[in-house]
């Protein structure tokens, strides 16, 4: 299925990288390892305390839900079409549309 998206290849991942640095900073201790080959000194733990914040489980069944439906089956199918979107607003090379 490809429907016209109004965003640019890889428009979220400059809002994702940019939360990232304000919460833990993964992505630039990642990027530092990769250019130096080294592992930082530090390595910041992150503890999964739950399921998920309400509101993001919120957002990501609206998300689900305003995928277009057309015949019946399970929502579980539209999983693959989901995924497809993040990569495409994530700016992955090997998924230039949706």
């Amino acid at each position: 299925m490809v429907l016209k998206s109004t965003f640019e290849h890889g428009w979220l991942l400059s809002k994702l990288l940019k939360l990232d640095d304000e919460y833990q900073g993964r992505w630039e201790q990642w990027r530092w390892t990769m250019e130096t080959g080294e592992l930082p000194k530090e390595i910041p733990q992150t503890e999964f305390l739950d399921l998920g914040h309400p509101q993001v489980l919120q957002m990501l069944s609206s998300c689900l839900q305003s995928i277009p439906k057309g015949g019946c089956g399970s929502p579980s199918r539209f999983i693959p079409y989901f995924t497809d979107w993040l990569l495409y607003a994530l700016g992955h090379p090997g998924q230039t549309h949706v």
